[in-house]
């Protein structure tokens, strides 16, 4: 195996970095704009669309194919149901 397969680039850590900031910067939003709805609000189904886009950030939604507006409205039917 050589030496630049096994060791990461800078270019790549980076990027790594600059995704891992943009994930955390996603849930820090969505954190914040349910505070302002309200957390009792989230208990009766009102979420914010940015907790979709934090699922979706985190490449679950493109793993099991679930697009952010379904796993969105499951969620909100689960916390319902």
């Amino acid at each position: 195996m050589s030496e630049s397969s096994t060791m990461p680039s800078s270019t790549h850590s980076n990027q790594s970095s600059d995704q891992l900031t943009h994930k955390v910067t996603t849930v820090i939003s969505a954190f914040n704009q349910q505070t302002e709805l309200g957390w009792e609000n989230f208990l009766r189904g009102q979420v914010t669309k940015l907790w979709g886009e934090a699922f979706y950030e985190e490449g679950l939604s493109r793993q099991s194919r679930v697009n952010k507006k379904v796993w969105t409205a499951g969620l909100v039917r689960n916390i319902l149901s």
